[in-house]
């Protein structure tokens, strides 16, 4: 007995395509979730209110990250206020299901020339760290005889 093709829908599968490309597409422009911490990882607080924020991750090489802050916000204050907090400030970055993770590298104060002052935080990422880091190819010798000399 020959089996019987189904009968497809062509309405039903072209809009099911379609929601599926409107939710893709939500989910792209979505914000972000930005987070400020402290040299010990305690949270500070939500990046809601940046004037602009850029962060670049190129593969295999440590990446930049740029947010502008208005001076008057909070986390900027927090930021400029050495005194009172620890030398690091992390800062992590949640999209689309991934969390990257950036350190301080320098901060700034702009004035505009309508008056208006800003704090610029420049960040590296999480990579920065990878390249400092001692790692012996053989692990059960002392640090001045190792041998094989080259990772497998």
């Amino acid at each position: 007995m020959p089996a019987i093709a189904e009968e497809i829908d062509f309405d039903a599968v072209f809009d099911g395509i379609i929601e599926r490309l409107r939710r893709d597409e939500e989910r792209r422009i979505q914000r972000p979730l930005v987070r400020l911490w402290d040299g010990d990882w305690n949270f500070v607080g939500e990046v809601h209110n940046e004037i602009s924020a850029r962060f670049q991750l190129p593969e295999n090489e440590t990446g930049q990250g740029v947010i502008e802050l208005p001076a008057k916000y909070y986390l900027s204050r927090w930021l400029t206020n050495h005194d009172d907090r620890l030398k690091n400030v992390f800062l992590t970055v949640d999209k689309d299901g991934s969390r990257t993770g950036w350190m301080l590298d320098d901060l700034g104060q702009d004035k505009s020339d309508d008056g208006e002052r800003t704090v610029k935080a420049i960040f590296k990422s999480d990579f920065e760290h990878l390249k400092h880091i001692i790692a012996y190819s053989n692990p059960f010798l002392p640090p001045e005889i190792q041998f094989p000399r080259v990772w497998a």
